[in-house]
Order: structure tokens, then C-alpha cells, then sequence
């Protein structure tokens, strides 16, 4: 005869799988859709004709791009005390794996929580919500504002609305008390689960110079990525800095809008395929780079995360 925790397992694992299934599905269907608008043999011949000392370089950049992302979590982690730098390590990549797994790289939450204590885990999950808050928040500031230019739009209404979208979220991303003081109200603590408050209440752990200090890691890790795909796009196709960035910037923004398919894979894809070709950059070129900023960025990280995978998994007993 079953228990009920076993029943309550069996009931969790079967919607987790279909959602797993469908957005991989989502994510096969937006790479075959790309395939069919995309020349293959253009694709192909731009992969020979790539140049391997740009893809070399944005590869090489992959080690800055990790370091500021384990800075930035390492400085966060203080928070809750003394935790050994090994443990920082893990709890890290480990939630790189996961995040591989998910859309919107949802499971890094999780993830990271994993190897460090588990009567803290509401306040790591609350921090690592906080961290992808912020790079959030940045690549909305950055996205709006390109996607009006990308798309010249010139409608006062559209650029007022813009604008005052983009200095709320430039007020909420340098005041956290604002950020939870908003929850409070809308009713979060009505939640019962502990974890819940504990991820609420890690906003009340960032001072201003704590604010200042991880949203200049976010806007580097945001700047090592456009680094990256600038370099792997002048691998295949010639673009300038402008250019580059605006399709860059209006991707980054749409993919963390739609997070519907496992690691935004194909969102990415579709997203700079599109926004490069309005600047005339060729689609098998703009294919290529997202795919090799995928494997850069994602792949990689991942699996180095899975020698990081604990033998068993804790939890915190609640009441």
C-alpha cells in the first residue's frame, strides 16, 4: 500500500514531465521553423568560412563571462554568513545545470540552493530570484530602448509609455525596500509556505552599496555577453557595434519575455534571426552565432554543473 507522501510524489512528477516534454517541443518546433526560413547551404558555407580565431576569443570570453556570474552569487551568499567557498562553487554550477533544463533557466533557482543549508534555502532561492531580477531588469532598459529604435518608432504616446516603463523599472532595480514593500501589498504574505517570506524578506538584506555593487556585475555580465555574440557574428558576417547591439539588446529582451521553451532555446534563435535581418545581416550568419552562443553559454556551463550533482537532497522540516 502506498503513502501518501509516495502518492503526492507520483502526482508532482507527471504534470513537471509534460510541461518538460512540451517545451522541448516548443523549443524543436522554433529551430525546424527557423530551418525552413533559413538557406542550409548558406548556412553550412558560413560555417566553413567562419573565422576560428572570433569564435576562439568569444569562447575564451566564457571564463569572464562565469567569473563575474560567481562573484556576483559569492558576494550575495555572505549574506547568510560564513558558507565554505566550495559549497559557493557548487551550489553555483549545480544551479547552472538545472537551469539548463528550464525555461527562462527557471530551475537555477532551485538549483542553487541545493548544496548550501537547507534552513536557509527560502532566502537562497530568494536571492538567486533577486540576481535574475536584476539582469532582468537590464536587459528591459536596454531592450525597450532598442526595440524603438530598431523598429523607429516615433509615436509620442509609444516613447512616453517606453520611457515611463523604463524608470520604473531603473526605481525598482536600485530600491529593494520599494520591490517589497510592492509584494507586501499585492498579498505575498498571504502564502503559507515559509520559503516564501524568507525569499521576501532577502530584499531587506541589500543595502544601497549592495544594490550599486551587484547591478555593476549584472550590466558587466550583460556586456560580456554582447562581447561574445559580437565576436561570433564578425566571424561569419561583418556588423558594426551599433548594429550588433541593438539586434542584440531587442533579443535578449523578447527571449526573457517568452520564456517558453527549454534554455530559450529557439526563442534566441528566432529572436536575432529576426531582429538582424531588419539590419540587412544575413539569417544563416545570425543562425550560427545564436547557436554557438547556446553552446558557449549554456551548454558548456552545464556540464561542468554535472559534476556537481549531490548524492542526496535535503529539506528543512516545517511545521
Amino acid at each position: 500500500m502506498e503513502t501518501e507522501p509516495h502518492k503526492i510524489a507520483k502526482q508532482k512528477r507527471g504534470p513537471l514531465s509534460l510541461s518538460f516534454w512540451i517545451r522541448l517541443l516548443v523549443a524543436v518546433g522554433l529551430l525546424v521553423a527557423i530551418v525552413n526560413l533559413v538557406n542550409m547551404d548558406d548556412f553550412i558555407v558560413a560555417f566553413q568560412q567562419a573565422s576560428i580565431l572570433h569564435v576562439l576569443a568569444a569562447a575564451i570570453l566564457l571564463v569572464v563571462n562565469m567569473g563575474i556570474q560567481f562573484f556576483k552569487w559569492n558576494y550575495m551568499i555572505r549574506f547568510l554568513g560564513d558558507i565554505p567557498r566550495k559549497d559557493v562553487l557548487a551550489s553555483f554550477f549545480f544551479g547552472m545545470t538545472l537551469g539548463s533544463f528550464t525555461p527562462g533557466q527557471l530551475g537555477e533557482f532551485g538549483g542553487r540552493a541545493i548544496h548550501l543549508p537547507a534552513r536557509e534555502r527560502g532566502t537562497i532561492i530568494g536571492l538567486a530570484v533577486i540576481d535574475k531580477l536584476q539582469m532582468f531588469g537590464i536587459m528591459a532598459f536596454a531592450g525597450i530602448g532598442s526595440l524603438l529604435l530598431l523598429f523607429d518608432v516615433h509615436s509620442t504616446e509609444v516613447i512616453l509609455l517606453a520611457a515611463v516603463i523604463s524608470v520604473l523599472i531603473l526605481f525598482f532595480l536600485l530600491r529593494f525596500s520599494a520591490a517589497r514593500l510592492l509584494l507586501l501589498k499585492i498579498g505575498v504574505s498571504k502564502l503559507r509556505h515559509p520559503w516564501v517570506m524568507q525569499a521576501v524578506d532577502s530584499l531587506s538584506l541589500f543595502r544601497a552599496k549592495d544594490i550599486l555593487i551587484t547591478t555593476c556585475m549584472s550590466i558587466m555580465f550583460y556586456a560580456t555577453i554582447y562581447c561574445q555574440l559580437y565576436l561570433l557574428m564578425n566571424a561569419f558576417q561583418q556588423i558594426g557595434l551599433y548594429d550588433s547591439f541593438v539586434a542584440y539588446a531587442s533579443m535578449m529582451f523578447s527571449k526573457a519575455l517568452l520564456p517558453f521553451s527549454i534554455a530559450d532555446l529557439g526563442i534566441r534563435e528566432f529572436g536575432l534571426v529576426y531582429f538582424t535581418s531588419k539590419l540587412g545581416y544575413p539569417s544563416p550568419a545570425a543562425l550560427a552565432s545564436s547557436l554557438l552562443l547556446f553552446v558557449i553559454n549554456i551548454a558548456v556551463p552545464a556540464l561542468i554543473g554535472l559534476f556537481f550533482i549531490p548524492h542526496t537532497i535535503s529539506f528543512p522540516q516545517t511545521k
